[in-house]
């Protein structure tokens, strides 16, 4: 949803049936140079095996 004097929109997170636990938002701002995408999201999963990057897939449809 876009705001009134700015454009600016909000998405929602909301983990699903494997991973309840995740949640967060994702902010979008229009700036002179394109879009500003700002990501908070918690609960992400974690391994207790080494993992040398902290990456995270994420899927869309």
């Amino acid at each position: 949803m876009f705001s009134n004097n700015s454009k600016t929109a909000k998405a929602i997170i909301k983990g699903g049936k494997r991973y309840p636990q995740i949640y967060g938002t994702i902010s979008f701002e229009e700036i002179d140079d394109g879009t500003l995408l700002t990501a908070q999201v918690y609960g992400l999963p974690s391994s207790n095996n080494d993992c040398k990057r902290k990456i995270f897939r994420s899927s869309y449809s």
